[in-house]
């Protein structure tokens, strides 16, 4: 009679041990994976709303920078002494120009950018052909991260001083010949500063 050679140990397959092991490792692998979403989810979202506020920070540049150039000497026609409708300090800004037709209304208003922590704020009023105010203002915010607001301006407040530069403008009777606008977010950091030299800066009233 014919006999068939029996299986060979050697061949069997995993024990209880090995494939305890191997569900357990598996399992492990399964948790950081499932642990890693969230973490990259938190990452992407992150890099958006950064993306987001750089976006707005710029758009927000390039709108101060477009109506500082064209900043008017206007003067109050309530105010005795003609003073310009331009004051400035370190934490503030306030001037009159002509905004963009796809942002208000033809015609001049009256423009604030002031620090008001944690808040960046920009503030919008139309005026009237005498200067006076039309409506309520608006306002917006342009970063609600702020640490820091810095606004330099150079130039001459006085008819013989020489051109330098200072922390606030209140002559009242010229505009500045530059100002530098330096802010910092906790998001962004310590932004690039804005250079602005209003083009109507030797007017003299």
């Amino acid at each position: 009679m014919q006999r068939y050679p029996m299986a060979s140990d050697s061949i069997a397959g995993f024990t209880l041990l090995e494939l305890i092991v191997s569900l357990s490792v598996l399992g492990l692998l399964c948790a950081l994976a499932y642990a890693a979403v969230p973490l990259g989810l938190r990452s992407w979202e992150t890099a958006q709303v950064r993306t987001q506020q750089l976006d707005d920070l710029r758009i927000s540049w390039r709108f101060l920078q477009q109506v500082l150039t064209q900043a008017k000497p206007v003067s109050d026609p309530d105010d005795p002494s003609r003073q310009i409708l331009f004051y400035g300090s370190a934490q503030q800004l306030s001037f009159v120009s002509a905004i963009p037709g796809e942002i208000g209304p033809a015609g001049l208003s009256r423009i604030t950018l002031q620090a008001r922590p944690p808040q960046l704020q920009l503030r919008l009023q139309s005026l009237k052909k005498d200067q006076e105010p039309e409506s309520q203002p608006y306002r917006t915010v342009l970063s609600d991260d702020l640490q820091s607001l810095d606004i330099a301006y150079f130039g001459r407040p006085q008819q013989q001083a020489a051109s330098s530069w200072h922390t606030q403008w209140l002559s009242g009777k010229r505009l500045p010949e530059l100002v530098r606008i330096r802010i910092s977010t906790s998001a962004l950091g310590e932004w690039p500063a804005l250079w602005i030299a209003p083009e109507a800066a030797g007017h003299v009233r």
